[in-house]
């Protein structure tokens, strides 16, 4: 989710843990309320506004669209009628 400053490469999973535990403290935060969370969020609130798969894929950094089709497919709305009706 997030690179690492010296290799550019995803740290670990477990890298962030003791930050986000003090951002969570910090402001108030539930201690249930993880960074996966806020992820998801992101990616459905992108997709409820409207932003296509591929869009979203690029924002969530997937290197293959059918992890963002996978996780993310099935909120968006099928616009095909839509489309036939504009023509």
């Amino acid at each position: 989710m997030f690179p690492s400053l010296v290799t550019g490469k995803r740290l670990d999973k477990k890298a962030m843990q003791k930050p986000w535990a003090k951002i969570r403290e910090l402001a108030g935060l539930p201690d249930n309320l993880n960074l996966y969370t806020l992820r998801l969020n992101f990616a459905s609130q992108l997709i409820a506004k409207g932003a296509d798969l591929l869009t979203v894929s690029k924002l969530m950094a997937h290197t293959n669209i059918q992890t963002t089709i996978k996780h993310y497919g099935h909120l968006v709305q099928n616009k095909a009628k839509e489309y036939l009706d504009f023509l």
